[in-house]
């Protein structure tokens, strides 16, 4: 549903991460990499803290 609200194209690439068979630990756990960008024009959209 989160992935679906989204319109942008370029902002949809960004919330999908790649999965990295050096970071999978076999029956254990299944590893992936985020590519997270915290500043400029291209930064992750992130909800801002409340204040409070």
């Amino acid at each position: 549903p989160i992935y679906q609200s989204i319109t942008d194209e370029g902002t949809r690439a960004r919330l999908v991460a790649t999965y990295d068979h050096d970071l999978t630990r076999p029956e254990w756990s299944t590893g992936y990499r985020w590519d997270i960008v915290l500043t400029g024009r291209h930064r992750t959209w992130m909800e801002r803290e409340e204040a409070g």
